[in-house]
């Protein structure tokens, strides 16, 4: 049997069973609902009107919260742009002063070495090691 021919017998079993059913439920007399159907029901109209109670009251505490939380970041920010521009100046002072000391020691170890090659090659040629 083709992929095909199978497909089609069970869309077609389907279609078939839900007709029926539509039909039956057409014709049978209305039915009172289950039990659990009564309790859905029961439970969804409680959970709305207790919704539909609360609502009101978490959109006011929502708009509270979210004002004080807005006040809250702007002081935050306030104190801490505050606290930036204190230390920035010093926090500067300090990059200069390690740059600087980086750069004179750097300088030092270069004069060093040129010093040393000098008297290696002093060393090797018999002569002086000062200038």
């Amino acid at each position: 049997m083709k992929i095909r021919t199978v497909v089609a017998t069970m869309f077609g079993a389907a279609v078939t069973v839900v007709s029926v059913a539509h039909v039956q439920a057409q014709t049978q007399p209305q039915q009172e609902p289950g039990a659990l159907t009564r309790a859905w029901n029961a439970t969804k109209n409680g959970t709305d009107k207790a919704w539909d109670a609360t609502k009101h009251g978490t959109e006011k505490g929502w708009d509270a919260t979210s004002k004080g939380a807005d006040k809250a970041w702007d002081k935050t920010k306030s104190v801490s742009e505050k606290g930036w521009d204190a230390t920035k100046h010093g926090t500067e002072k300090g990059w200069n002063a390690t740059k600087n000391g980086t750069v004179d020691a750097a300088h030092k170890v270069g004069e060093w070495g040129d010093d040393a090659g000098k008297g290696i090659k002093n060393t090797f040629s018999g002569g002086s090691t000062k200038q």
